[in-house]
């Protein structure tokens, strides 16, 4: 894995925790007020692994898709599914 996918798995593991992320996210779609304080927050997410990524078009790009693959494996983890392995899904990504 590289150097960029290692300060990645570091943003993701700093962000994981008691906020249940998965759970804003869903709620979001439930609660219109949530919206807007879901997106803000993905969006800062977002930012923060893009930098790690690099610049330009590209990284912002792998940014959105490792949030999102993030996210789908914390939900499936959390509905007891078998989750992947983050750092292989980041190095198909980056």
């Amino acid at each position: 894995m590289t150097a960029k996918g290692k300060g990645v798995q570091a943003v993701l593991k700093a962000l994981s925790g008691p906020i249940d992320s998965p759970a804003l996210v869903a709620a979001s779609l439930k609660y219109p007020g949530l919206t807007l304080r879901a997106t803000a927050w993905r969006a800062q997410v977002e930012a923060g692994l893009a930098q790690k990524l690099g610049v330009g078009a590209k990284a912002q790009e792998a940014a959105s898709l490792t949030f999102a693959a993030w996210q789908g494996r914390l939900l499936w983890d959390g509905a007891g599914g078998k989750g992947f392995r983050m750092g292989e899904a980041l190095k198909k990504l980056t």
